[in-house]
C-alpha cells in the first residue's frame, strides 16, 4: 500500500475535525510540567480533567505548544472546545487565559 501524501494526511485530518462534534467545556489542570525561563513557547504536558455537556468527566494527557505568559498551574479550570467523540482533541481556548505575571 503506498504512503499517504502530505495533502492528503491534511485533507484527512481537516474532515476530522470538520466532522467531530464538539462543544464548549472546560479543563481543570490536575498536573503540569515545569516551565523553563527562556523560551518564549514551550511544550506543556499536562494531566487534565475534560468536562463538557454530553461527555462523561474524562482525565487525560494533553500536549500543546503555550507561551510562557499563559503556562497553566495546578488548580487552574481553562475555557475549551471539547471534541465529544475525541477528547484528546480538547483545544484550550488559550486567548481567554489570564496571563501571568
Amino acid at each position: 500500500m503506498p504512503e499517504k501524501s502530505e495533502l492528503d494526511k491534511a485533507a484527512e485530518w481537516l474532515d476530522r475535525l470538520v466532522n467531530d462534534r464538539t462543544a464548549p467545556g472546560r479543563v481543570t489542570v490536575v498536573a503540569v510540567n515545569e516551565v523553563a525561563p527562556k523560551p518564549r513557547y514551550q511544550d506543556c504536558r499536562m494531566t487534565a480533567r475534560i468536562e463538557a455537556a454530553g461527555l462523561e468527566t474524562v482525565e487525560l494527557e494533553l500536549e500543546y505548544m503555550v507561551r510562557r505568559e499563559y503556562w497553566p498551574a495546578v488548580g487552574d479550570i481553562l475555557p475549551a472546545t471539547v471534541h465529544l467523540d475525541h477528547p484528546e482533541r480538547t483545544e484550550i481556548a488559550w486567548e481567554r487565559v489570564p496571563k501571568r505575571g
